[in-house]
Parts: structure tokens; sequence; C-alpha cells
């Protein structure tokens, strides 16, 4: 749904804009006319009351646009900030206080942000595993996205971004409190967190990638790190004793490598089959690919493999489940064009449905370790 330019909102300052804007003088309609239909794609501020840039950063999906339409339509309703609104360190203290539920145990799992993506969902789960088991989960974020409110639901969730004060936070936590970070970017939280109950940091990159995103410091200090990977012990053992020549590492656990999945729904099955033979017809084989389709997942990659395995099995069909970069976008347009029976369903949360009709599933990322 685009803004409405005959309907103006309280987000625009038409004063503040035409001031910080002169070129919209010359506009021949309204200053809301303008933001409505080209300023918001633009970029543009609409006033001091929305900050776009960390609208943008902390709650659009990746490469998102339009942060006022989506603020106005979306973001407000469900309570989302305007802009950061900065808070003391005992106001978080307080905060985090109010979030403890005196009937369950809390457990604090600490994520990168809230994008519809691999390690948030897999977040999510672990948060639904221990609802059941009886605790309370509790969230920090470094920043949010698309998948905020399904946060929200399980539990109470604090998103750096927004402007709470992490050492305040921490200081509200109990003192015997489990901590789980999920990927190397939750060691750069962890790392300023109280050093007090148990805590694990569950590491999902290639080591290459945490020297790449100066993130081996901050694992190097945390206590004990599972991997998903044989392959990954070693390296990351050797890469994490550059930051600790003589001192102690972190025990470093691999977990044993599977895909576990619930049951895909009969009903759910049947639709995506129904789809795929709408397209394809019956005598198809399914090449499934998955993720945030960039240059890290080798989304380049999975087109390569499909047109080298399409020409010597003229039956085989791709899938990729996942949003797209624009990137990945327009390679994905160039090999349609070109030929390869390519299907884009993007990001679903039917994905096991998919999973339970492909039969094979292609793994070409570049920084993946299984």
């Amino acid at each position: 749904m685009d803004l409405d330019p005959t309907h103006p909102d309280w987000i625009l300052d038409a004063d503040w804009y035409l001031e910080r804007y002169p070129d919209v003088a010359d506009f021949p309609g309204t200053p809301w006319e303008h933001f409505a239909t080209l300023g918001d794609a633009e970029g543009r501020q609409p006033g001091p009351q929305f900050d776009p840039d960390f609208y943008r950063r902390c709650y659009l999906p990746l490469e998102g646009t339009r942060p006022a339409r989506h603020y106005i339509y979306e973001g407000r309703p469900i309570g989302l900030l305007a802009q950061e609104q900065p808070r003391t360190a005992e106001a978080s203290r307080r905060a985090m206080d109010a979030a403890l539920h005196p009937a369950r145990p809390p457990i604090l799992l600490v994520g990168h942000d809230a994008q519809r993506a691999g390690a948030p969902i897999l977040l999510l789960g672990l948060a639904r595993h221990y609802r059941l088991l009886g605790y309370q989960p509790i969230f920090i974020l470094r920043s949010s996205g698309p998948l905020h409110s399904d946060f929200q639901v399980l539990g109470p969730t604090f998103v750096l971004a927004e402007g709470w004060h992490l050492a305040g936070l921490g200081a509200g936590l109990p003192e015997d409190i489990a901590i789980i970070g999920n990927t190397g970017w939750s060691a750069l939280v962890m790392d300023r967190l109280p050093d007090t109950g148990p805590r694990l940091l569950l590491v999902h990159e290639m080591t290459d990638y945490l020297r790449g995103q100066e993130l081996l410091g901050p694992v190097s200090r945390m206590p004990r790190v599972a991997v998903g990977m044989p392959s990954m012990v070693g390296p990351l053992h050797e890469a994490l004793r550059e930051f600790s020549p003589d001192g102690p590492l972190p025990q470093i656990d691999q977990i044993t490598p599977g895909l576990q999945t619930r049951p895909a729904p009969r009903r759910a099955v049947d639709t995506v089959r129904r789809e795929i033979q709408g397209l394809w017809g019956d005598d198809v084989t399914v090449y499934l690919g998955a993720g945030y389709a960039d240059h890290r997942k080798g989304f380049d990659r999975f087109l390569a493999a499909g047109a080298a395995i399409v020409s010597v099995q003229p039956d085989a069909r791709f899938v990729w489940l996942g949003e797209m970069s624009a990137w990945a976008q327009q390679l994905a347009d160039q090999a349609i064009a070109g030929g390869l029976p390519l299907l884009l369903p993007g990001f679903r949360t039917d994905a096991m449905a998919w999973y339970a009709t492909a039969q094979c599933y292609l793994l070409t990322s570049r920084q993946d370790p299984g």
C-alpha cells in the first residue's frame, strides 16, 4: 500500500520539510504530496519526529525502502519507534527488572536482529523450546526487523538500536541467569554483560567470517562456544589463540550436524505440490536452496549449479526460499530470462512443506559450515 497523497499524516512537518529540502518548492503540489510520491522513496526525512535512517536500520527488511510508509501502516500500530529513544542505565535496569516473571525462571537469549533469516528463526525456535520447559525467554537484540512481533509474543524484547542502555539492562538481570547467544555477533553483547551465571555462544559462522567482521576478540572471551561442524573446531581454536596466547580459551563443543524437521502439515504439503505441478507438471526433480539470497549465501553459485544440472538432467527444477538482495534479484531475472526453471517464493512460513516436496537440498553458500 502506497502513501495516500490526499491524506497527510502528522509525520510530515510541512514547514520543516520545505526548509530542509528547498527543491520541494518547485514541486507542483503540496509538501505531503511530494513526500508521499517521491520523498519517502528517496529517503528524505519528513520532520524532526521521524528518523528514516534509524527506522530503516532498526526495523526494515534487508535493503528495505520507504521507511515512512512502513512506519505508518505497519510499525506505528505495533509500537515501533519513529526515532531512537536513549534510555539511562537506571531506566534500563528498571525495565529489565519489570520484565522478569515471578512464576517462571528467566533465560536470556541474545541475537543479532529479527530479520527473516536462519539465525533469528533458530533463536525463536530455542525460545519456544524453553517456554515449553517452563522458562521465560527474555531477548536482547542488537537491531530488529520483520520478525519483531514474533519475538515480542514469546517474551520481553530489548532492541539496543532503539536506545536501551546495555550495562543498565545487565544490572537488572538475576545473578545466576543463563545466557545463550546466537551467532558470533552476539558475543559483542555478551562481552558487556555481567559474568555470573552459565553462558553459551552458538557460532554458525566460519572462522574467516568472524575474522573479517572483527568478532574473534569477543568470541575468545566467551567461556563456552558451540559450533555445528567438526571442521570448524580446529580453525576456530587456532584463531582464538591469537587473542589469548597465554590465557584461557573458550571450551569449544561441536554439536552433531543434521537437519531436524517438524513434520509438515499434509494440507501445506499438498498446497506446495499443487503450486509446483501447476508451474512445471508432475515429472520433475526439485532442487531447493534457502536463506537470504546474497553473495555470502552463494546465490550466484546456486544459479551456476542449476545451469550445470539442468544441462544433463532436463527434468531438474530449482526453488530458492528466502528474501532476495537486489544483487541476487538481478541475477535471478537474468537466469530466468536465459531459460533456467527457477521459482522464487520469497520468505515462507510454510518452509517445511517446501522441504518435504523437494527431492534435493542444494547448498552453495560461501560461508555456511555445512
